[in-house]
């Protein structure tokens, strides 16, 4: 039983102190950047930036572009936010993109100076051929023919020689083809030469996927093709004959939203020309541009160092195919940026706090809910009678990051302006959770309150083994004394053989006592009989005497 319990405090122990391990405590403030390292002109490459922090004002910039992330958090812990840039480079060198400003951690509210860059290396693109150096060879030996030339010299057998030595170079440089007929398809972007060696000419180039008929296929490593309807060679090994799949030629984008600013007018993926109204503070138009063909690459020109005046943004979609769309946001700023388009006058959500605090020139927000929130009940009005708000995305919250859109729009037509707000809603930042991308926790005094209670079950589980310690030991104690009782009485019952005899002397002199108690009360019975036989014959005296005086006393009458 006490082994039992004993091991029962220590499982209690292990499993305090695993639990302890398992606390989550809360990460420091931090910052990352990161890219592609190296890529070639025409691919795209996108840079990404995060923070983990309670507060925090950095920016990501390069290539003409930048992204700013400005923010708090209302609740207990460091939260995370994000961005990132695209863009397609066209042509070599190296880029370098750059991650500045500072982060204030929530718990130390320790400020940090982020300052954190990322080069991108952008290489050339390069064609392949193959097995050139074969041609090569065999375009060397055919020019040995002339020593047939020679045949004319004094020494006719060395002319003979000479002749038969070039004739042989001549038969081993014409690669025999074996004749086909089929469909073949560029691996990459390869050449089409004149000849089957990369010495000759080149009469045109394939992309990667473009098909060509194949005629011949040559034992040299070089394939005869019909192109552009005369006969030319590629080399075998950049053709194959399996069709590689379709690329898609979705060039258009999904969404087009503005993080300040006015779009006219409403976006739809079919319309390519818009105007954008913003104030003379705004030095640069953010956006977020969402092709609908996640293959699609979007890049964005003209959006920073805007100008007083009139601005041209363009947005460049480029399908999977190559095929491209543009989109061109004409950027007017001026001062009368509050009286072209429509914007709210409140925007509230309950039991819960937006960040940064609401203003009718912000567009941009966050807010964090408890997890298990599917619904928000937010409150949006506009200044103006004449508009409309429309809210979506505020229904069937899934854990982690959700979009919720409202969009005011006034007017109808061509004349119809639209300010769009957004709000990111981090669904279950307020407690703690295990795995992700959120790194916020359950705030410090939980976890100082877990801790003292953790701390208080082990004080309690230690005092508790010392006392069954204690008592164990006092039992082993009183066990030893029996024992040693018990050993001295064998001792003498071996000693001394007399124990029947003590034991009789003692039922001896209990009989004496009691033979001699019982005297005692027999003499006491005997002088108690005697005086009570007196006290008898006193009273049958006296009641003669009166008897005869009362006699007496009736004879006078």
């Amino acid at each position: 039983m006490r082994k039992s319990l004993k091991m029962t405090l220590i499982t209690m122990l292990i499993a305090i102190v695993v639990c302890m391990l398992n606390i989550p405590i809360s990460k420091a403030a931090s910052s990352s950047i990161t890219g592609s390292k190296t890529v070639t002109v025409g691919e795209s490459v996108t840079i990404s930036a995060s923070v983990n922090a309670g507060a925090w004002n950095v920016v990501l910039s390069g290539n003409g572009q930048t992204k700013e992330l400005v923010g708090q958090t209302a609740v207990q812990g460091n939260s995370s936010a994000s961005t990132s840039i695209t863009f397609t480079p066209d042509k070599a060198g190296t880029y370098t993109f750059t991650l500045s400003g500072d982060i204030t951690d929530y718990e130390t509210e320790a400020t940090e100076t982020v300052s954190k860059t990322c080069t991108i290396t952008v290489k050339e693109k390069e064609t392949s051929d193959g097995g050139s150096d074969s041609g090569s060879g065999s375009n060397q030996g055919s020019s040995g023919n002339s020593g047939s030339s020679s045949n004319s010299g004094s020494s006719g057998s060395s002319g003979s020689s000479s002749g038969s030595s070039g004739s042989g170079s001549s038969s081993s440089s014409t690669p025999s083809f074996t004749e086909v007929n089929e469909t073949v398809y560029a691996t990459g972007s390869v050449n089409v030469r004149q000849s089957w060696s990369t010495s000759s000419s080149v009469v045109g180039s394939l992309s990667e996927g473009q098909s060509v008929t194949r005629t011949g296929k040559g034992s040299n490593g070089w394939s005869r093709v019909t192109f552009n309807g005369s006969t030319a060679y590629v080399s075998s090994q950049c053709l194959t004959t399996e069709k590689p799949e379709d690329k898609s030629k979705n060039s258009a984008l999904k969404e087009l939203t503005l993080l300040q600013g006015t779009l006219t007018p409403e976006f739809s993926k079919d319309i390519t020309e818009y105007t954008v109204q913003v104030g003379t503070d705004v030095t640069e138009l953010q956006l977020d541009a969402i092709p609908e063909d996640e293959k699609a690459k979007v890049k964005v020109d003209g959006n920073t160092d805007l100008k007083d005046g009139e601005n041209k943004v363009t947005i460049t979609v480029t399908a999977e195919d190559e095929s491209t769309t543009v989109y061109t946001l004409t950027v007017n700023k001026t001062d009368e940026t509050k009286d072209v388009g429509p914007v709210l006058s409140k925007l509230e959500i309950s039991g819960a706090t937006l960040s940064p605090t609401f203003s009718p020139e912000v567009y941009s927000y966050s807010v964090n809910v408890p997890i298990g929130t599917t619904t928000l009940d937010i409150t949006a009005e506009a200044e103006d009678e004449e508009t409309t708000v429309e809210i979506t995305g505020n229904t069937d919250l899934k854990e982690g990051e959700n979009l919720v859109t409202i969009m005011v729009t006034k007017g109808e037509g061509e004349e119809q302006q639209v300010t769009t707000y957004q709000i990111t809603v981090n669904v279950g930042d307020l407690l703690a959770t295990s795995g992700e991308n959120s790194s916020s926790s359950s705030g410090p005094n939980i976890l100082v309150i877990i801790c003292g209670i953790a701390a208080a079950i082990i004080v309690i589980a230690i005092i508790t083994l010392i006392v069954i310690n204690r008592r164990n030991k006092m039992d082993y104690d009183d066990d030893e004394d029996e024992d040693e009782d018990y050993a001295n009485t064998t001792m003498l019952n071996q000693n001394f053989n007399y124990a029947d005899e003590l034991k009789a002397r003692r039922a001896e002199k209990d009989e004496e006592k009691k033979q001699s108690r019982e005297d005692y009360l027999n003499s006491y019975k005997d002088i108690a009989d005697n005086s009570t036989t007196e006290n008898s014959n006193e009273n049958d005296d006296n009641d003669d005497d009166t008897t005869d005086r009362k006699k007496r006393r009736g004879r006078h009458f």
